[in-house]
């Protein structure tokens, strides 16, 4: 909530649509709310009478178009590099982080791009990677020397299981992910054994980083 008022109440009333990773938390968690009580096939106007931690009817059903959402991204943050997921060309940074390098885009998604990696620095060159439509690398040039960056998206725990995005490729639930983590990490030595610097691996880890516990298993993690 923010006040007295359901989040999505007050971003009705400021009538300014809120960051979009606000927005997917929200409907996360008011998506597992539901799962769990056992309100998703409830109907709208049943749920309105219920006594809910959110306002059914305040759950956003239209969205501005991808030029007009803001992407909370301010001069306050003061990054030098930025690594967008899951953009698109609609996406312009370039008034703040003049340099930029990205993923190729798919036939089937032409505006879209897996990893966008913008930086106030030079990036002096673009590397090949292992996938160039889902992994970005390059090396920018940094008031303290130049380095290395790997932007990247490692698989969900149902990629290659179900989905559009990838498919049935008859993987089990962590499979595709295990097996890409091991191609990306050969990619990582490569290019820390070939270029000799300094490497950050920057992006959607899909995975839990901070402990044992949570989203991965133990032999991904």
């Amino acid at each position: 909530s923010k006040g007295k008022k359901d989040l999505m109440e007050w971003m009705n009333f400021r009538e300014q649509f809120l960051p979009l990773m606000i927005i997917r938390r929200y409907l996360k968690l008011t998506f597992n709310y539901c799962n769990t009580h056992n309100l998703l096939d409830n109907n709208i106007d049943d749920l309105k009478t219920m006594e809910l931690p959110f306002k059914i009817e305040f759950l956003p059903t239209e969205f501005p178009k991808p030029n007009e959402l803001v992407l909370n991204i301010t001069e306050e943050i003061n990054a030098d590099i930025i690594v967008l997921t899951e953009t698109s060309k609609a996406v312009d940074l370039s008034e703040l982080y003049p340099f930029q390098i990205s993923t190729l885009s798919y036939e089937r998604t032409p505006d879209e791009k897996w990893v966008t990696i913008w930086s106030k620095w030079e990036i002096i060159k673009q590397i090949e990677t292992f996938d160039n439509y889902r992994t970005v690398s390059g090396i920018i040039k940094s008031p303290f020397g130049n380095i290395s960056i790997f932007g990247t998206i490692i698989p969900y725990h149902q990629a290659g299981v179900s989905g559009v995005r990838y498919g049935n490729l008859n993987y089990k639930t962590w499979e595709y992910h295990e097996k890409d983590l091991y191609a990306q990490s050969e990619n990582w030595k490569k290019l820390i054994e070939t270029e000799k610097l300094p490497l950050f691996v920057i992006g959607d880890f899909n995975q839990s980083r901070f402990n044992n516990q949570g989203y991965g298993t133990p032999k991904v993690r």
